[in-house]
């Protein structure tokens, strides 16, 4: 329950001396709030305070009736691991047993603070030194602060855990709680110093408008306004590798910070670094020793990427640009581009020689490689058939026709192909290139429709054919002869005189087979 809401049901009740009278406030005028500070000489660490409740009543008073003077209490409370200890700090002032609410608004007074401790045991050792003040008169609608001290002893191996406090007031808050959080192996002695408003005390009023447009002054009485401190033993800081190797608690010892993290693994990720949350947050390298809220840190981790490269592996054409696929997401290989003479492409391996391990445009879910992939691809000879004819070129040809699947081997014909007076000398695919062919009994690949040509050479002469043209006067038709020089003579006349188809000079003649 908020002290706004506290407040306001307070005014509703019946208070004072005129029974069945509700007061209603509104639109209290403040010029200021309860300021309590806790000090110290060493590096901090703000903590937000938790508010509780605390034993209060709001008390009016006409111009024709009188404030007691009674005293008002504030609790000091030490709780952790060594049990509690309580110190109640008592306000007074002196003067008469009560005072008109003429003047005591505005009275100077002499204001005395005693402390005792009211728990069983005082762990802590919570000390309070008496003190007195001589407060000046108050103007309208102001506040008189006054300040004191407190001191405790902070246990060996306990750290800070925050604070709670608690005023009359509900508009009044506490300065955030301070504490060293470094890790002590010896108890130390510490101070707080603390500053309250006189009218969280019940000592001087503060002023309320009415909905009448009136004023009037209000103070607290019988009040508990609480301070607590909270200590817990040293906590360890643990680590959270959020699926990496694990990570050891970092136990506390005698210095401010744990800092020196181990950097965890994780298959197919790379570490980012240590987080005060699972995903976003702060990140540390170094770690105020049990800090309070901070017990454990989170690795965070980035997937890694990989290279996919693209071999065609025998490939006539084509190519491909490689592919990057992230670790334990999806990816899909991109559709083939390489392209093979007679050949099909069937998937990819992972070595030029191995099997086909993917197929075209395979989808990985995830990609879970922890390396770069070199894809090859695999081919399978086209399944159609193809048919090889042979064309005797004069001669006859008793080979069939072979119908087989492309790229087959298939053996040329020697033997089932004749020319009288020829002997067969090879086979070609272009019957006008008598230069290029290739020897009967050859092994070939059979990779399209295609008819060889059969190549012959005279079975009279003793060496290759060549064909010449006769003077038409002399010879009738082309004649064969053969010679070193393929003409089978030195120098042939061809115009109706003489040649000399032996080599000599001494017998001119003519030469013919007929």
């Amino acid at each position: 329950m908020k002290f706004k809401n506290a407040l306001q049901s307070l005014k509703e009740k019946t208070i004072g001396k005129s029974p069945g009278k509700k007061i209603k406030l509104s639109n209290k005028r403040v010029i200021g709030a309860a300021v309590v500070a806790f000090v110290t000489v060493l590096t901090v660490v703000l903590i937000h305070p938790e508010r509780t409740n605390a034993l209060k009543r709001i008390e009016e008073k006409t111009s024709k009736t009188y404030y007691k003077n009674s005293a008002n209490n504030m609790y000091i409370h030490m709780t952790g691991p060594s049990g509690t200890s309580t110190l109640q700090i008592r306000a007074s002032w002196g003067g008469a047993s009560s005072t008109s609410a003429s003047t005591f608004r505005g009275q100077a007074r002499h204001v005395k603070l005693t402390g005792k401790i009211t728990s069983k045991n005082n762990p802590y050792k919570l000390t309070f030194t008496s003190k007195e003040y001589k407060t000046e008169k108050a103007d309208s609608g102001n506040f008189v602060n006054i300040s004191f001290s407190v001191g405790y002893t902070k246990p060996a191996h306990q750290q800070g855990d925050g604070k709670s406090f608690d005023v009359p007031d509900g508009t009044s808050t506490a300065n955030n709680f301070a504490d060293v959080n470094e890790h002590a192996s010896n108890a130390e002695a510490k101070t707080i110093k603390m500053t309250v408003s006189l009218y969280n005390f019940g000592i001087i009023t503060f002023d309320n408008k009415k909905p009448n447009g009136r004023w009037e002054h209000l103070r607290f009485y019988n009040t508990s306004a609480t301070y607590s401190m909270h200590y817990h033993e040293a906590r360890p800081l643990s680590f959270d590798s959020q699926g990496g190797s694990a990570v050891a608690k970092m136990a506390a010892k005698d210095s401010t910070y744990f800092t020196g993290f181990s950097t965890p693994t994780k298959t197919g990720y790379s570490f980012d670094g240590w987080y005060d949350k699972t995903s976003g947050g702060t990140k540390y390298t170094r770690v105020f020793a049990c800090k309070d809220g901070l017990k454990t840190l989170y690795a965070h981790w980035t997937a890694n990427k990989y290279t996919i490269k693209y071999h065609g592996n025998g490939a006539t054409s084509g190519s491909m640009t490689n592919s990057t696929a992230t670790y334990n997401s999806n990816f899909t290989l991109p559709a083939n581009a390489f392209k093979r003479d007679y050949y099909v492409f069937s998937g990819w391996a992972t070595s030029s020689g191995g099997r086909k391990e993917y197929n075209d445009k395979a989808v990985f879910k995830p990609f879970n490689k922890t390396n770069d992939l070199n894809l090859y691809a695999v081919w399978t000879a086209a399944n159609y058939n193809v048919t090889v004819q042979f064309d005797g070129n004069g001669g006859t040809c008793n080979a069939a026709a072979k119908t087989v699947k492309v790229m087959s081997s298939i053996t040329l014909p020697s033997s089932e192909v004749t020319r009288d007076g020829f002997t067969l000398v090879g086979w070609t695919l272009n019957k006008n290139d008598k230069d290029n062919y290739e020897k009967p009994g050859t092994t070939i690949k059979a990779n399209d429709d295609m008819t060889y040509y059969a190549i012959w050479k005279s079975t009279t002469g003793n060496s290759n054919m060549a064909s010449i043209i006769t003077d038409s006067d002399m010879f009738k038709g082309d004649e064969q002869l053969s010679g070193s020089n393929g003409t089978g003579y030195n120098s042939l006349q061809v115009d109706s005189k003489m040649s000399h188809p032996d080599g000599g000079t001494d017998d001119p003649g003519y030469y013919t087979e007929r």
